[in-house]
């Protein structure tokens, strides 16, 4: 049986899908912290999460791009359809998910923990002077209006998963277990809810999605890794 170390910071970030396959997949890991950034030089692409597999004959396979990381334990531990056509519909939704995930990766530090809209309505009205009031006015309207822009396609990007898991019986996207898509967005919603900005990921008006959530958080193996930041114990 393989023994995997997931080596990435003390919080969720990047690896929470990770974390969640290892957990929920019962699979033999350990959550190890880089010492950053003396490793840097040392790490073949200077960047975590980085998965180490470590194999009964001592082979040691060592990834270090997310998506690369999350496909390979996603297949390694059942989370992959072996239907053929199901399979690229899981794919179809995890990249949906995925490029939705990279919108609210680009949102800046002070809009996650919070920013008033009508801050923006605010700047409008301020009078700007000097050439670094209007350097600093452009550059604080166009974090308000990013915002503006994530909340639409948040809107569009649940409206998206509710038409897909509304044609669902068991609640997950695809047949009766929890599959890479149940996965990535549970992760997403996660992180969101982190940041302090549940009220924009309103899963309350999409029942499907609401659905998926309350099935998947009360998992103990899933709120454990989300809870505690660490890996849920055996």
């Amino acid at each position: 049986m393989s023994k995997f170390e997931l080596v990435y910071f003390p919080f969720n970030g990047l690896a929470l899908a990770s974390k969640l396959m290892l957990s929920l997949g019962g699979a033999n890991r350990k959550l190890s912290i880089p010492d950053w950034p003396t490793e840097n030089p040392i790490n073949p692409y200077g960047k975590h999460p980085e998965l180490i597999e470590t194999k009964q004959d001592g082979y040691e396979l060592i990834l270090n791009e997310r998506r690369d990381i999350e496909e390979y334990l996603a297949g390694k531990l059942g989370f992959l359809p072996k239907n053929r056509k199901q399979l690229y519909q899981c794919s179809d939704y995890v990249n949906e998910i995925f490029q939705y995930g990279e919108f609210f990766g680009r949102l800046d530090v002070d809009i996650k923990t919070g920013y008033d809209l009508e801050a923006e309505k605010k700047l409008l009205e301020k009078g700007v002077n000097t050439k670094e009031e209007i350097i600093a006015y452009k550059k604080e309207l166009e974090k308000l209006q990013f915002f503006r822009y994530f909340l639409a396609d948040t809107t569009r990007f649940l409206c998206s998963q509710e038409k897909h898991l509304s044609q669902s019986i068991s609640g997950y996207y695809i047949g009766d277990t929890a599959t890479y898509a149940d996965i990535a967005i549970c992760s997403i919603y996660s992180e969101i809810k982190s940041h302090g900005l549940s009220y924009i990921f309103d899963i309350a008006k999409y029942p499907h999605v609401k659905k998926l959530i309350e099935i998947l958080e009360p998992n103990s193996a899933v709120g454990a890794v989300i809870k505690t930041q660490t890996f849920a114990l055996n």
